[in-house]
């Protein structure tokens, strides 16, 4: 069973589960949870589009993991997309 954590200045709206899946938490009666379809954007990691006041941003999937899960990452540091932890860039 996966756990679910909600995305940093999303809360409310998605949240990031730990192996990596993003979901969509419906708003008013009747909504439903949506499993977000990842893309391919950059080459060679997974993004997630996520939309805040009619803004839409893209967001690299290990990141969102890495924050939920992990805390904000370090000043220099880069989340290693295989194993979800920080190493100094």
């Amino acid at each position: 069973m996966s756990e679910w954590r909600p995305i940093a200045d999303y809360e409310g709206f998605y949240e990031v589960s730990d192996v990596g899946e993003v979901r969509r938490i419906g708003a008013g009666r009747g909504a439903r949870l949506k499993t977000l379809k990842p893309r391919d954007r950059s080459g060679k990691y997974l993004t997630v589009n996520l939309c805040r006041n009619g803004t839409p941003r893209d967001f690299y999937i290990h990141e969102l993991v890495a924050t939920a899960f992990y805390g904000g990452r370090p000043p220099l540091h880069e989340v290693n997309h295989k194993y979800q932890c920080f190493g100094v860039k």
